[in-house]
């Protein structure tokens, strides 16, 4: 397959989530630089190195769960679009907030916490190097600038500004929570 077919593919496949004309530009850039093996930058940040797609499915029904936690995580779930998952094993994606026209990075751990990463896929690899290391940042800003990306943040600090006014999804969790809670399962 020639690096032009695979573009075309992941070009494709994320359009699916997306819609045609949504897929954010910096996510498909690295992601078709990783496939063509012209860079290894994300093997520090992305599990196996690999990007995955996917909207995850129902949540489990464990007999200990509580049913409305489950309603309200699932909604909020389904609002995500993963593309990757990260060294840690916390799952990132694209989401949507509320009112917002512009989708954000964010970060789903295991225990169902979801953490705002950054404004695109680029800054979420800068908020996820040493905040203590600027040297770290700065390498992964070179190495993203190669791949013609040039990130509108190039600190964590510069990446925790841009994303200081946008919703904290754990509390819309919440309020989906509420509503569960209040509206009769049918």
């Amino acid at each position: 397959m020639n690096d032009s077919e695979t573009a075309d593919e992941l070009l494709a496949e994320l359009s699916l989530l997306f819609g045609a004309g949504d897929v954010p530009s910096d996510l498909f850039t690295m992601w078709a630089a990783q496939e063509a093996e012209q860079t290894d930058l994300l093997d520090s940040f992305v599990g196996h190195g690999q990007f995955v797609v996917a909207r995850l499915g129902p949540l489990g029904d464990d007999p200990g769960s509580d049913p409305a936690a489950l309603v309200a995580l699932g909604r909020m779930l389904d609002e995500i679009v993963f593309v990757a998952e990260a060294m840690d094993g916390m799952l990132l994606g694209y989401w949507l907030p509320p009112g917002a026209t512009e989708r954000v990075v964010v970060a789903v751990d295991d225990h169902g916490q979801i953490s705002v990463q950054g404004k695109t896929f680029a800054e979420s690899l800068i908020a996820m190097t040493d905040p203590d290391d600027p040297d770290e940042a700065a390498e992964v800003v070179a190495e993203l600038e190669l791949m013609g990306i040039t990130p509108a943040a190039t600190t964590v600090e510069s990446v925790l500004d841009r994303i200081q006014a946008v919703p904290e999804p754990n509390e819309i969790v919440l309020g989906y929570l509420l509503e569960a809670r209040i509206t009769p399962s049918t």
